[in-house]
Formats: C-alpha cells, sequence, structure tokens
C-alpha cells in the first residue's frame, strides 16, 4: 500500500509468492520500485509479508 509521504512514481512490483508448508501462511515478496523517484527507480527496498490464512 501506497503512503502519504511515498513519491508519486512509486511502483510495487516484482511479486512472488508460495504457501509455507510447515506454517500454512501464504508468503509475499514485494519490490518497492522507485520509492525515492524515478531518478533513482532501481533503488528500492524488497519485503517480505507472512499472511495467515484460516
Amino acid at each position: 500500500e501506497k503512503n502519504s509521504n511515498d513519491s508519486p512514481d512509486l511502483l510495487l512490483s516484482n511479486f512472488r509468492c508460495y504457501q509455507d508448508r510447515l506454517t500454512g501462511e501464504l508468503v509475499l515478496y514485494v519490490t518497492r520500485l522507485a520509492e525515492l523517484g524515478m531518478d533513482q527507480w532501481q533503488i528500492g527496498d524488497y519485503y517480505r509479508y507472512r499472511i495467515e490464512l484460516e
């Protein structure tokens, strides 16, 4: 999700996900491209989210 202080150029990209066999959680990876603006589009953090499924 984009925050109010994020660059308008921010792209959430390069999604990858799998279901953890041990916990059953959905594990989602996402890259925040251009979070500093398009002049530095290649600099961005890579996040991992673990989502519990019921």
